[in-house]
């Protein structure tokens, strides 16, 4: 008996606490609880908007300079590092072989036009001749055949020497354009055949710099416009470059369009393949852009969203889309707010869309 009035009393203790707990949290689903925050409006002013980005710079042009003849490498007129002039020669092949052609086919040459020269003063008499009567037609289409003939050599002639020659200039390798020789891919004795590198020159008079820029910044950019470029290596100086190519087709790793600009090399401030810079190039002023203190902006994989306050007090979790910096505040590029909302500025962290705000009012001055 003792033991069943023991057990009665625990089970309904536990029955009027488990009640309490329910109750409680009634009454705390009732009253809402709330969650504080300070919050600010979305406004409108003028931003001038600007693309920035960060790249490398490059070569302005670099080709990889082949051999267009075959031999052995006689000499080496360039080291890694040095300046080359157009058409300076960069190295030379052997060119005993070539030089005995060239002279054979002079040789042939000069026999091809003796010949020739030969075989029009005997037609010149023929016709002489012919008009006399002196000489039959037969032979006078001989005569006419054997010059044709002897043209036909001495054009031929001509030809071979020209090949001769050709391949003589080809026993030395010249600059395409003046720059600097970054790779050298032979030596002296190394045996070259045709399309073989040779060195590696790059134009360095002036630079460029490829970067990554999303789609919807595309209709602001043209080409020819100014930018300016910044290098850690020389704070505060600013290099003028120019647009010289917008991306027709997106990168497909990134998404990104190509946006590549042109620098002059400088004497003060000489620029170097591989210097990492910062563009910043302006592309328009708006007067009535809409602006989110910066405050509200939050940044998380990739993606800018703000939490808005609704007419019921409430969180709305809304994605949104930055463009330019307007003092400490950010443009909104979509339709996604409305100057006059309210959104948080602080209080955001951990918040939840459709989280119940109290306290929302702008931030003590």
């Amino acid at each position: 008996m003792r033991h069943n009035a023991l057990l009665r009393h625990m089970v309904i203790t536990g029955v009027l606490a488990a009640l309490a707990v329910l109750q409680t949290g009634s009454s705390h689903a009732q009253t809402g609880a709330t969650t504080a925050v300070q919050t600010a409006k979305v406004t409108s002013g003028t931003v001038t908007r600007t693309v920035k980005a960060t790249g490398v710079l490059k070569p302005w042009r670099r080709v990889t300079v082949a051999s267009q003849g075959s031999g052995t490498v006689t000499t080496l007129r360039c080291s890694e590092g040095q300046w080359m002039a157009r058409d300076q020669v960069l190295a030379e092949l052997d060119s005993e072989v070539a030089r005995i052609a060239v002279d054979e086919a002079t040789a042939a040459v000069d026999q091809a036009e003796a010949h020739l020269q030969q075989s029009n003063t005997d037609l010149e008499r023929a016709r002489q001749l012919l008009e006399q009567h002196d000489i039959s037609s037969h032979e006078w289409e001989t005569l006419t055949l054997r010059k044709s003939e002897a043209a036909a050599a001495a054009k031929s002639a001509r030809a071979q020497l020209q090949r001769a020659e050709r391949q003589l200039r080809d026993t030395r390798v010249r600059a395409p354009f003046s720059g600097v020789v970054a790779q050298r891919h032979v030596e002296i004795g190394s045996w070259l055949s045709p399309g073989q590198p040779v060195v590696d020159l790059v134009d360095l008079s002036r630079m460029k710099a490829e970067f990554g820029i999303p789609q919807h910044r595309l209709p602001e950019l043209e080409i020819g416009r100014s930018a300016e470029l910044a290098v850690d290596l020389y704070p505060g100086f600013v290099f003028t470059a120019e647009v010289t190519k917008v991306g027709v087709v997106a990168d497909p790793a990134s998404g990104q369009f190509a946006l590549e600009v042109a620098v002059p090399q400088s004497k003060e401030h000489a620029l170097r393949p591989g210097m990492a810079v910062r563009l910043d190039l302006e592309t328009s002023v708006k007067n009535d852009a809409v602006l989110v203190p910066r405050e509200a902006v939050i940044e998380r994989s990739g993606e800018s969203f703000v939490f808005v306050v609704g007419s019921d007090g409430r969180a709305q979790r809304r994605r949104v889309l930055l463009g330019s910096a307007s003092g400490r505040a950010r443009e909104v590029l979509d339709a996604s707010l409305r100057v006059g909302e309210v959104v948080v500025t602080a209080g955001k962290e951990g918040l939840q869309d459709g989280d119940a705000l109290g306290g929302t009012g702008p931030p003590p001055p």
